[in-house]
């Protein structure tokens, strides 16, 4: 019925499920999924030397032990688990994926089982493809609510985005919830004094 769906359960089947070796953290939004991923990663490298995290995202993917150009944000299911392997054989115990709209609507990542999963932001992109605001959150939302297999333990939301805020209440109740903000006070995280410097 759904030959992508398929596509990626055999694919993980194939590779040997490598994210359940992984501590797997997926990133979407429309912007800063790049960035943020690379902080994401750095920050977790830094808590502890003897951990590797490897990383797939838009400008390269690192597997542990070498470092390859992307290809593609998302890669297709069958990289995206031959990559996870990689990383997993590589002595990698984390993983850091940047997940685009593309890749959740197309079932890139169907089965892969994320311990979090982070939404930035939603804004007017990729609209010729998901043809409207309500549709393109809808694609979003999947890899919140287990419509893509396994609900993530952990979800970080950005309050500051309304699309954010909406996904908040649509949740799984044993979701662990965590939230940010530049500067409402009720998020978890938020910050309290900042500048910004050119």
């Amino acid at each position: 019925e759904n030959i992508r769906k398929l596509v990626a359960q055999v694919a993980r089947q194939f590779y040997e499920t490598p994210d359940k070796g992984l501590e797997l953290i997926g990133i979407t939004g429309t912007n800063g999924k790049t960035t943020v991923s690379y902080l994401v990663q750095r920050l977790l490298d830094g808590s502890s030397q003897s951990v590797k995290t490897g990383l797939i995202g838009t400008v390269q993917y690192d597997l542990g032990q070498r470092t390859i150009p992307s290809f593609k944000t998302t890669p297709e299911a069958i990289d995206t688990f031959a990559l996870l392997k990689q990383m997993r054989d590589a002595g990698c115990k984390r993983g850091v994926m940047e997940v685009s709209s593309h890749g959740i609507d197309q079932r890139r990542i169907y089965g892969a089982e994320f311990d979090v999963a982070v939404f930035l932001n939603l804004t007017r992109d990729h609209l010729d493809y998901h043809k409207d605001l309500d549709s393109y959150y809808e694609v979003k939302r999947r890899l919140f609510t287990g419509e893509l297999g396994k609900k993530p333990k952990v979800a970080v939301m950005n309050l500051d985005d309304v699309y954010g805020q909406r996904l908040v209440h649509e949740l799984p109740e044993e979701t662990k919830l965590i939230t940010f903000s530049l500067s409402n006070s009720a998020a978890d995280l938020y910050l309290s004094n900042y500048q910004c410097d050119h």
